[in-house]
């Protein structure tokens, strides 16, 4: 069971073959708005996007791709799909 202490971290992640894609919460909220960060195979961080989304569950079509389309969640909406074009 979660205690005060508790800090969220992972919900979902993305493999591909140069990097990896994480939905990360970062708070011990887990309501609180989720950071869609990348690693390299090695571990080291190269980037986070900070989204305004509570978000669930990832995907993109190709490493390619400048596109992440995830699932988000929220009291006026519910479950809906959302999506943000990375540069």
């Amino acid at each position: 069971q979660p205690t005060e202490q508790t800090v969220y971290g992972f919900t979902s992640l993305l493999a591909f073959n140069n990097r990896i894609y994480g939905i990360w919460i970062g708070d011990k909220n887990p309501n609180h708005p989720s950071a869609i960060v990348t690693f390299d195979w090695n571990g080291n961080g190269l980037s986070k996007y900070n989204t305004d989304c509570i978000l669930l569950r990832m995907c993109k079509e190709s490493e390619d791709s400048n596109r992440i389309y995830a699932v988000a969640a929220s009291e006026e909406k519910g479950f809906h799909l959302v999506y943000f074009d990375r540069n």
